[in-house]
């Protein structure tokens, strides 16, 4: 069964079975993601750099981490061809 699909994919990964997460899709997946990683965030990691490009997932679960958690979310500018705006993105850095 899907033990058996989550060891065999953990041994071709060189991972163990239970670092093998399975989701129903892309966005349920980002929103894993985000959440694991800002909710062992350290107290003065609170910022976040994103685009307005991101997907619909990401822009939400960091919405939340903005509104309830306390995180600061900034957008980094993108030109026409939406690429990231090195210039803009230093600043934001700074």
């Amino acid at each position: 069964g899907i033990e058996k699909c989550r060891s065999s994919i953990a041994e071709v990964l060189g991972a163990f079975a239970d670092q093998i997460i399975f989701n129903s899709g892309a966005s349920e997946g980002v929103s894993h993601i985000v959440h694991s990683v800002l909710e062992i965030a350290p107290a003065n990691k609170r910022v976040i750099i994103t685009s307005q490009l991101e997907h619909v997932a990401v822009l939400k679960a960091l919405s939340y981490y903005q509104t309830s958690r306390g995180f600061e979310v900034k957008y980094v500018q993108n030109d026409q061809d939406g690429r990231i705006r090195l210039d803009h993105l230093k600043t934001l850095l700074d």
